[in-house]
């Protein structure tokens, strides 16, 4: 790994963000998990899994990032794409579809609700990574076209170092997946594996 990498995502400059791991995106019976499968969510779901604990025994802090819609923020354009896709309602505050799918979050953790793609829309999301004087976001999660790199995107453009875990994204097809975290590490950021996070860690440690 990189030396510049290891002091970016040294723990104390870091903070995990979950994007989208919900019920709807997620499930086999989910609004649009069962419009677009994705053959490798279980073993996504598993480096998350694997890496949270890992993340929280050194100090790193953890959000997540759920999309809420409900009757006050679902837009005229908002139906006509669901229409469009086929998809139908997506996470309606107090539906199953809206609860967190297999990860859910601790009691140090820390959730934000967004009401559209982006997780940092009209949420407090920055306010909060810059309370903590984060710096680099290790970016996790589902909805690979949507909420996923609009959120990184916008974090880019918001001067964190962003870097993509390249093992903990699901979401969409595998091939558009790939060509949409290539054109990320191209042009915006890193991509990395949560193997290598702990890895650096661990060197750091032992340094």
């Amino acid at each position: 790994m990189p030396t510049e990498f290891k002091d970016k995502i040294a723990p104390q400059n870091c903070a995990v963000i979950l994007v989208d791991l919900q019920n709807d995106f997620c499930h086999p019976n989910g609004a649009w998990g069962k419009t677009v499968a994705d053959p490798d969510l279980s073993k996504r779901v598993e480096a998350i899994q694997s890496f949270l604990p890992e993340a929280r025994s050194v100090g790193v802090p953890v959000l997540f990032l759920r999309t809420i819609y409900n009757k006050w923020t679902i837009s005229a354009p908002i139906q006509e794409w669901w229409q469009k896709v086929g998809t139908g309602p997506i996470c309606i505050e107090g539906s199953s579809g809206a609860d967190f799918y297999q990860v859910r979050p601790q009691e140090k953790d820390r959730v934000v609700n967004k009401y559209r793609a982006s997780g940092f829309m009209e949420t407090d999301l920055d306010l909060t990574l810059r309370a903590k004087e984060v710096q680099t976001l290790l970016l996790a999660g589902v909805g690979v076209w949507g909420g996923f790199f609009d959120t990184a995107r916008d974090a880019v453009a918001k001067n964190y170092q962003v870097f993509l875990l390249e093992d903990c994204i699901a979401g969409g097809k595998p091939g558009e997946r790939s060509m949409l975290i290539e054109l990320f590490r191209r042009y915006q950021g890193e991509v990395i594996t949560s193997r290598d996070v702990l890895e650096g860690w661990k060197s750091a440690r032992r340094g």
